[in-house]
């Protein structure tokens, strides 16, 4: 479906006014290894975002039974603002108020659409 370039600037302004949550995306830089061999990875100073963050995880119907998958949040993001595996995002406010950020990894691309994205997120694990 070809939206005009009015229809689009809509449904990107309404996607994002209804993103209540802020978050701060890090992007990966590097990955080495240390003295011992263990993962080190590196990141940016990180960046402020809009987001609207689904503490529902998805799930799958396989042979009638229900199987939930590794995914802890769905996060929905302004168009343009790109996500990669390997990079994290640290959820900083829920419905305009702060929390305690709990920080999470970037599990799968960015599904993209007219009028914004959906990153797939798993609680981050310290290796």
């Amino acid at each position: 479906m070809i939206f005009d370039a009015a229809t689009l600037a809509s449904l990107r302004k309404t996607q994002e006014d209804h993103m209540q949550d802020v978050c701060m995306i890090y992007r990966l830089e590097s990955r080495t290894k240390n003295s011992r061999g263990e993962a080190v990875k590196s990141f940016d100073k990180g960046t402020e975002s809009i987001c609207g963050v689904n503490l529902s995880p998805e799930a799958s119907n396989s042979s009638g039974s229900y199987t939930m998958s590794q995914i802890n949040v769905i996060l929905r993001l302004p168009h343009g603002t790109e996500v990669k595996p390997g990079d994290e995002i640290e959820i900083t406010k829920r419905y305009g108020e702060a929390i305690t950020a709990q920080r999470y990894e970037v599990d799968r691309f960015t599904d993209v659409g007219p009028s914004g994205g959906r990153a797939y997120l798993k609680v981050r694990t310290i290796a």
